[in-house]
């Protein structure tokens, strides 16, 4: 950091990924916020819960492509359902129950997409999103806790994801969960002045 900073460089953003130990998680502390928002109308379930069908799989777009477009100090360009379809729903690595939803009554509000990779035991939470006006009621709190037990049960020993540290309140909610941080990379940005 001092040597960017001599040559006239600001960190913008520090990127890194972090893990936690799907074995020893212990989910008990965070029953009781699963809880209360199944008793205040949430309900948890997976997009196979839906069909997977050609409906279900562009309600998941709209879901990805709402949240993702809210990521803090990430410009998320927007993709055609197409590639959606092809890139995410046509990879190897795609299934409907591992696409965790929260839902009110009939809307999709919050997703928490999980990539097993059962050849290295892990698993990987590619995202987590809650929409704009579902915020602040500990959704997304309780879909990680519940992609933490997607994980284990799918026989992941550790789940990774990545971070961002303009992203503070996904930050908060990996550091209440017990999250290590890995060291990573900083975006760095430089004005050079006009002659």
């Amino acid at each position: 950091a001092a040597l960017a900073s001599r040559a006239g460089f600001t960190p913008t953003c520090h990127l890194f990924a972090s893990s936690v130990d799907v074995v020893r998680f212990d989910e008990t502390p965070f029953l009781g916020v699963l809880t209360q928002l199944e008793q205040a109308g949430l309900r948890f379930c997976s997009v196979a819960d839906f069909g997977d069908d050609v409906a279900a799989r562009k309600r998941l777009y709209a879901l990805n492509s709402t949240t993702g477009r809210d990521i803090p100090g990430f410009e998320v360009p927007e993709a055609p359902y197409e590639d959606f379809e092809k890139w995410v729903c046509g990879s190897r690595w795609y299934r409907p129950d591992g696409q965790l939803l929260a839902v009110d009554g009939d809307r999709w509000v919050g997703l928490c997409t999980i990539q097993l990779l059962p050849e290295a035991k892990k698993a990987y939470n590619v995202m987590t999103g809650v929409l704009p006006e579902y915020r602040g009621r500990r959704i997304a709190l309780a879909l990680k806790v519940l992609g933490i037990r997607y994980s284990r049960d799918n026989g992941a020993i550790q789940l990774d994801t990545n971070n961002a540290s303009t992203n503070a309140p996904m930050l908060a909610v990996n550091r209440r969960l017990g999250y290590v941080p890995r060291p990573g990379k900083y975006l760095l940005a430089k004005v050079i002045p006009s002659e």
